[in-house]
């Protein structure tokens, strides 16, 4: 069977505060992807300047996985967060946006589904 060719230059942003999981999802990614750049953030504040800074100096993301209950900024509770899925879409709209919870029951992410999400 022929193999397809490597994926190169894959730019990935994961965009999860519980450290165990996002590591364990960078090391997944880059066994999958090795000649991909991940970065990571835990809060929404550091990932939105993280997309803000990959548009402002032209280095699109490829793909976000992100975390719905995120800390606003360092130091805080996380909350139910849509903003930054919408922000990664309108700056990057060719993006894939994967969006992850372990608070499936929660009531803003139950709506945001039934509101057809991005």
């Amino acid at each position: 069977m022929i193999q397809p060719p490597p994926i190169i230059g894959l730019r990935i942003l994961i965009v999860e505060d519980e450290e165990a999981s996002a590591k364990m999802l960078q090391f997944c990614l880059s066994k999958a992807f090795p000649n991909s750049g991940i970065e990571i953030s835990g809060t929404v504040a550091d990932a939105r300047s993280l997309l803000d800074d990959a548009f402002d100096h032209n280095r699109f993301f490829d793909v976000a996985i992100l975390d719905f209950k995120l800390p606003p900024r360092p130091g805080t509770q996380p909350e139910s967060d849509f903003s930054l899925g919408l922000a990664a879409h309108d700056l990057f709209p060719n993006m894939l946006i994967i969006h992850v919870t372990a608070y499936r029951e929660d009531t803003a992410i139950k709506v945001f589904f039934r509101g057809g999400g991005i």
